[in-house]
């Protein structure tokens, strides 16, 4: 299976200190600064609901590789047509910086990995229907 990620710069939701958690809508129907649309209702995030695993950038980083920075879930919200992730931040030092970067808004971007099924570019319709 061909995997897709995009990028995006989330809204936070909320930021739960005491939980060391953040909550943000990490994805949207509109085209991404990558210029992909990953639609949220076409997403099944039941395999990571189980897994519940948080990578720093999906585990391809060289020095943090596939060591979790904290859990989470996902939902999707049919109404909104977007997605809401949670993550609750390990203690480690690398995780720790994170959380901190996320709660004074220095870091704002999030980003999904999904199985690609079936994808085409996005139309010049549906560029402009979704800025």
């Amino acid at each position: 299976m061909d995997y897709l990620i995009r990028a995006f710069e989330a809204d936070i939701d909320s930021v739960l200190e005491g939980e060391r958690a953040v909550v943000a809508r990490i994805n949207t129907a509109g085209v991404d600064r990558l210029k992909t649309v990953i639609d949220p209702l076409g997403c099944d995030v039941s395999h990571f609901n189980k897994t519940r695993s948080v990578l720093w950038n999906h585990g391809l980083d060289p020095i943090r590789g596939t060591v979790p920075i904290g859990q989470g879930w996902a939902k999707v919200r049919k109404t909104e047509r977007d997605m809401l992730g949670k993550t609750t931040f390990a203690k480690d030092e690398f995780s720790s910086q994170l959380f901190e970067a996320y709660k004074d808004g220095t870091l704002r971007g999030w980003s999904i990995k999904a199985g690609v099924h079936a994808a085409s570019p996005p139309t010049q319709d549906e560029i402009r229907s979704r800025p």
